[in-house]
């Protein structure tokens, strides 16, 4: 049975933009684009900004408020920016936009490893330390 993905609302150029990535959407965007999402932050292990096309890309594909083609996110971005916002801002709403869809994955809680949830590596080897100091 399918859920419901989370949608993300963004006013940007004027405009509400109610945000949502699902598989067909990532997929289509990561063609375009000819990388994963994940490259646009990371470059051969270094940090990077994404280019302000690739997030233009990003917004226009993920939005589901209709009539907003991709020719129009061309003058929403200007009037973003006459608005004082920067495409730093815009790189944060991407990254939300992603980390919101469980792009990145959930992160594990104290509570969830404690209920006998997953067990990180690390304390695995802190047990295996524990263990031979005791022997």
């Amino acid at each position: 049975m399918a859920t419901l993905l989370k949608t993300k609302k963004v006013y940007f150029g004027g405009k509400e933009l109610v945000l949502r990535l699902d598989g067909k959407t990532i997929v289509q965007i990561e063609n375009k684009l000819n990388k994963n999402l994940i490259g646009l932050f990371v470059d051969n292990g270094k940090m990077t900004f994404p280019k302000t096309g690739e997030m233009l890309l990003i917004l226009q594909a993920a939005n589901t408020t209709h009539g907003i083609k991709e020719s129009d996110m061309f003058d929403l971005l200007d009037i973003y920016l006459e608005d004082g916002n920067s495409t730093t801002d815009l790189m944060t709403t991407i990254q939300e936009l992603l980390e919101e869809s469980g792009f990145f994955g959930k992160e594990k809680t104290e509570e969830e490893n404690q209920d006998g949830g997953l067990v990180l590596l690390e304390e695995v080897e802190e047990m295996e330390e524990t263990s031979t100091l005791l022997d």
